[in-house]
Formats: structure tokens, C-alpha cells, sequence
């Protein structure tokens, strides 16, 4: 998970190789699925704005909502003071839906 999320995060500065925001985002998405906190607080910014992927506030909140990095409970709220009842309620569900396919099988 460390490479992964230090790949996107290259990626993402144009450090050592060029910059491309797309990239970033898939390293970032990999990470994020296995849990990396900061990797799923990179990719809620990358949807929140529109970088490398398209602006998507909803799972911009569902990934802050995941994730337990410093920084993604102020994320969240900014994000959810922008987003409708209905669009919460969105997130929520794949908040849900995202926890039941990562439980481990010993939980």
C-alpha cells in the first residue's frame, strides 16, 4: 500500500516523472480500495475537484467518510455541506456497501 500510494502521490507532483493527475488517481484508487487511509483522502480530493477523474462529490464524501487520515474528517464536512439529502444519502449507502465487500472474513 506505501508504494502504491507514494506512486500516485509522484504522479500527482511531477516529481522524478511527469505529471498526470490520471495516474495518480488509479495509484491512489488502489491504495484506497485496501484500506490506506491517505490514499482514499487523495482520492475524495481528486474527485472533489475534478483531477485526473471526473468531479464526483458523492464519492469525493464516501471515501473522506472511510477514510480515518488526518485531514478527511474536514474534508467530509466540507464536502457535505455542498451535497443534497438525497446525495448523502447516496454516500451512505456506498459507505455501507463498500464496508460489507472489504470486511474480513474473521469479522
Amino acid at each position: 500500500m506505501p508504494a502504491q500510494l507514494n506512486l500516485g502521490a509522484l504522479y500527482a507532483e511531477g516529481r522524478a516523472i511527469e505529471k498526470d493527475d490520471a495516474r495518480a488517481m488509479e495509484w491512489f484508487q488502489k491504495a484506497a480500495e485496501q484500506g490506506n487511509g491517505l490514499g482514499q483522502v487523495n482520492l475524495g480530493i481528486g474527485y472533489f475537484k475534478g483531477k485526473g477523474v471526473i468531479r464526483d462529490p458523492v464519492a469525493a464524501h464516501m471515501w473522506f467518510t472511510l477514510s480515518d487520515a488526518d485531514g478527511a474528517d474536514e474534508w467530509r464536512k466540507a464536502v457535505e455541506a455542498k451535497l443534497s439529502r438525497d446525495e448523502l444519502e447516496k454516500s451512505r449507502k456506498l459507505v455501507e456497501k463498500w464496508r460489507e465487500a472489504h470486511q474480513s472474513p474473521s469479522s
